[in-house]
């Protein structure tokens, strides 16, 4: 072979072979340079865990201005299903994601939960754990010195500003080192914008709206008829109302501000997200700077909350559980009157036994003796009329005219609120009632115990002392 032919032979072995080695080792130098500098991959992830980033706001918004929520991946996701949502039901909490029902212990009527804050409350409740458990009612009373709205600071709190303060001392070493301030930028960009969606202050008026009670309320929350544990809470005059809470946000509760609020946010989550891609170097540091973030908002969306941390100061009263469920509801009967037969229809909703139906209607029997209907003449009742009374009616002094006013006994008595009143509705007429003895009362307010109230005028509302059998007197 001539020398010439041999050495082109040679040269072209030699380049193939160098195209061989070229085309092996370019997906390799690929791999390596974006495990070098994953600035390719921070686009992307950013669009990733909206539903997370909405679960961990629900759970940390207050009327503080600063929420610990952690800047991470999914934010861009999460403000831009959030226009979507503005514009259509106009709400900014997330559906429950635990079926529950709330029984109002006076009317036995019972709703699904709509709201995801008491949703929650129903999830996360543990009651203590009983050798042979079969339902446990735990008896919550509303605390009157803690308002609601206002969250108690719990680990999770401050685990989310922790890591807040984490991410920045990261994003400052590329600076320090390199002077690369581009990942302090966009951290700080990022949080101020987190900082900023916590901040609408429609969170709040959906988390807690209710309005407020007028007398004594008393709820059951429970998952339903298989579930274990019952809540019964009690709110006083004034207190929250957690029947309406159940009913979901009010329409009142959009704001035209939320949704600019909303729009504006999500236009500056792109520019921030083009400034993220925007990143050549040191991306490693943004990378966990977001993953850091991201494991907050996994446990704030996820972590067991104490209703005090959601903003509902509630002070245990009493614990009820017995081996069978029926023994329960009755137990829960004698403690909080009414409680028990609420529940009655959610755990037993078929036929009873004959002992379980004489149970009920004997305690329906006694609750319609006690529920005290018009006052009627002399003549229709006796004067020995007496019986045992816990708590009291309206009673309505009624006069014809033309008719001599006539004297009437009647013994206040009911076993729900609202609080006796005494009411004169013909003008002219002057109505008292006399004490004539009580029976037993477990509790009552000492500022009540008048020996007679008079109402003066017409529709006058007066409170008479509770538990009390009185003469009622209708005079000219």
């Amino acid at each position: 072979m001539a020398p010439s032919l041999r050495s082109y032979l040679s040269g072209l072995t030699s380049r193939s072979n160098g195209s061989i080695e070229h085309q092996i080792d370019q997906p390799f130098n690929q791999v390596k340079a974006q495990w070098r500098n994953p600035n390719d991959i921070l686009s992307i992830v950013q669009l990733i865990g909206g539903d997370t980033v909405q679960t961990a706001l629900a759970a940390s918004t207050s009327p503080s201005y600063l929420t610990p929520v952690a800047f991470s991946f999914g934010w861009v996701a999460y403000a831009f299903s959030t226009i979507s949502t503005v514009f259509g039901d106009g709400t900014l909490m997330p559906s429950p994601d635990c079926n529950a029902i709330l029984v109002n212990a006076r009317s036995g009527y019972q709703r699904d939960i709509k709201s995801w804050v008491l949703g929650r409350i129903v999830r996360d409740h543990e009651p203590p754990r009983e050798k042979k458990p079969s339902l446990t009612i735990t008896f919550y009373r509303a605390v009157r010195d803690k308002p609601v709205g206002i969250p108690d600071r719990d680990m999770i709190y401050f685990f989310g500003v922790a890591v807040i303060i984490v991410q920045f001392v990261i994003a400052c070493i590329p600076g320090v080192l390199d002077r690369n301030w581009v990942p302090l930028i966009i951290t700080f960009a990022g949080t101020i914008l987190v900082q900023a969606t916590g901040a609408i202050r429609q969170w709040s008026r959906e988390k807690w709206n209710g309005g407020q009670v007028e007398g004594e309320q008393t709820v059951c929350i429970t998952q339903g008829n298989g579930s274990r544990s019952v809540q019964v809470i009690t709110t006083q005059s004034g207190g929250h109302n957690l029947e309406h809470m159940a009913a979901g946000p009010l329409p009142d509760v959009k704001s035209r501000a939320t949704t600019v609020a909303t729009i504006v946010l999500a236009v500056l989550w792109v520019v921030h997200l083009i400034t993220v891609e925007s990143l050549s170097s040191d991306a490693w540091y943004s990378v966990a700077i977001g993953a850091l973030g991201m494991l907050q908002n996994t446990i704030a969306a996820g972590a067991k909350w104490s209703p005090s941390a959601f903003g509902f100061h509630w002070e245990m009263v009493e614990i009820v559980s017995k081996p069978k469920v029926f023994k329960t509801l009755q137990e829960a009967e004698k403690i909080k009157p009414g409680v028990g037969l609420a529940l009655l229809p959610v755990f037993f909703p078929g036929e009873l036994r004959n002992d379980e139906m004489r149970w009920k209607e004997e305690k329906l029997r006694q609750y319609k003796a006690n529920d005290a209907a018009q006052i009627r003449p002399q003549t229709a009742m006796t004067r020995d009329t007496d019986s045992p009374t816990a708590l009291s009616v309206d009673i309505t002094a009624q006069h014809t005219p033309g008719q001599p006013y006539p004297e009437i006994w009647h013994p206040i008595s009911w076993l729900y609120p609202p609080a006796p009143r005494l009411r004169g509705v013909e003008e002219g007429a002057t109505a008292s009632a006399v004490e004539l003895g009580r029976y037993s009362p477990i509790s009552f307010n000492a500022a009540l115990l008048l020996p007679s109230l008079s109402v003066e005028e017409p529709n006058e509302v007066r409170q008479v002392s509770v538990g009390a059998v009185f003469k009622l007197q209708a005079v000219p």
